[in-house]
Order: structure tokens, then C-alpha cells, then sequence
């Protein structure tokens, strides 16, 4: 009888309908998105000191003689500044050269949205400007605050004429 008993289970259990069976699984997918911090520079004015006599000697960047450059970032952006700055100035279709010299505080960043005005050294440039208020910003080199030593300069002494030129290169970067 047991085996009776045992049989009909397992008939029961071959013939009955097999219960539903279910499977689920789920796997994560990432959503991102990279931000990438806004960011112009445009040169405004060039460094030009005009047309001089060799005999005027050591001529210097003043109020009106600097060179410009603005831009923009994103509000709250914190900038570093630094020059490739030329050590002369090459005379055109010539080797002659004029010395060019940069006094320790002749750059001056502003951040006028921030009330935020920093004279600093051209050579060494300067590491951050903190927060930049409002987005807008200007470097400045050669501007002569009326101080002395932050004017750039250069001495024609001994120079024949023609055109010297030089590149000052401004890099901002988006810390």
C-alpha cells in the first residue's frame, strides 16, 4: 500500500501543472554629466610704446602704454595667470635687439564684479585669483599704477632704428 501511496504522489506531482516560476534580476546603469567650466580671454590692447628717439634712452609703460587682455568665466571660478614674457625685443629683418624689463608688480588682474584688484609679479604670475564675482575679469601689463617699479620698460640707448617687436603670451587656466 505504501508503494500505492507513493506512486499516485509521484503520478500527482508529474501530472499537476508546474507552479509559475519567476525570475528577476536588475543591474545599475550610471548617469553623468561633465560640467566643463566656461572660459574666454581676448586681447584688448598691445603693449605698444610708440616711436622714439634711441637718445630718449629708458622708455616706460605708463596710464595709456599696456597691454590688455579680457574675459569671462563662470561665476565663482578661480583662475591662475601666468606671461611667456620676452626678455627683448627683436628689431625686424635685423639681430639688433632692445631689452625689455618687467617691474615686480607691472601685471594687475581686476575683478570688477568683486571689487578685487591684485598687482603682482609678471615673472611669477600669480597662483589664484579667488573667486571670480560676476564672471568678468581683466589682466593688465604695464599699466603704471603710480608706483615705482611697475612699469615695464625698455632703453633704447645705443639702438639703431627700425621696428622691434616682441610675443607676451597670457595663459589663464580654470583651477
Amino acid at each position: 500500500m505504501s508503494r500505492f501511496i507513493l506512486a499516485v504522489l509521484v503520478l500527482c506531482a508529474l501530472t499537476a501543472p508546474l507552479a509559475a516560476q519567476s525570475s528577476t534580476r536588475s543591474a545599475d546603469a550610471s548617469a553623468s554629466v561633465i560640467i566643463t567650466p566656461t572660459l574666454t580671454l581676448t586681447k584688448v590692447q598691445d603693449l605698444n610704446f610708440g616711436s622714439h628717439f634711441a637718445t630718449e634712452g629708458v622708455v616706460q609703460s605708463s596710464s595709456t602704454v599696456f597691454a590688455q587682455w579680457n574675459g569671462t568665466t563662470d561665476s565663482q571660478n578661480s583662475l591662475s595667470l601666468t606671461f611667456t614674457l620676452p626678455t627683448f625685443l627683436q628689431r625686424v629683418g635685423n639681430s639688433q635687439q632692445v631689452a625689455i624689463a618687467y617691474g615686480t608688480n607691472s601685471a594687475l588682474y581686476d575683478n570688477a564684479g568683486g571689487g578685487i584688484s591684485i598687482a603682482f609679479d609678471p615673472h611669477t604670475g600669480l597662483p589664484t585669483t579667488g573667486s571670480v564675482v560676476g564672471g568678468a575679469y581683466s589682466v593688465r601689463l604695464g599699466t603704471n599704477f603710480g608706483q615705482t617699479g611697475q612699469a615695464v620698460s625698455i632703453d633704447l640707448s645705443g639702438h639703431g632704428p627700425g621696428t622691434y617687436q616682441g610675443v607676451i603670451t597670457l595663459t589663464v587656466t580654470v583651477l
